[in-house]
């Protein structure tokens, strides 16, 4: 399923799967999901993530999931020294 850009924002569900979907740059701003289960789906730059707590990802997903966390806590990853 083709969700980019999809706005998510303050949405809830339970029991939400969203497998093999492509959620890149979704926004999931304020969602509540129970049982919420993303695998082979692809997160790449998605907004909210934070909001996503107690999803459950595959480990492909990890970086994708990760560099979203890094984003919604304004933690910057550079290899360069000021």
């Amino acid at each position: 399923c083709m969700l980019i850009h999809a706005d998510f924002t303050a949405s809830s569900g339970r029991n939400v799967a969203m497998f093999d979907s492509d959620l890149s740059t979704a926004d999931f701003t304020k969602v509540t999901l129970r049982d919420c289960a993303l695998h082979g789906s692809k997160l790449d730059a998605i907004i909210g993530a934070q909001s996503l707590a107690g999803a459950t990802i595959d480990s492909s997903q990890i970086l994708p999931f990760a560099l979203a966390l890094f984003a919604a806590h304004g933690v910057t990853v550079t290899d360069e020294r000021d």
